[in-house]
């Protein structure tokens, strides 16, 4: 498996919904950008109400990842 460097300094992808936009204290950082996805996704349904997250929507999202 190749570690990316940000993950060997100990920087883990995290998101931030402030960062797209939305009035909300959310934050999630996880080990890798796939398993980061499906907290934001249940994030968004739990939270939003948001069930199904549109293309222009997931597209600003995995911009916002850091």
């Amino acid at each position: 498996m190749v570690v990316s460097k940000r993950r060997r300094r100990g920087i883990l992808p995290s998101f931030r919904c402030r960062d797209i936009g939305l009035e909300c204290d959310f934050e999630a950082k996880a080990w890798t950008r796939g398993s980061l996805i499906k907290k934001i996704k249940l994030h968004a349904t739990e939270a939003h109400d948001m069930h199904e997250i549109q293309s222009d929507l997931l597209d600003k999202i995995m911009k916002a990842i850091r």
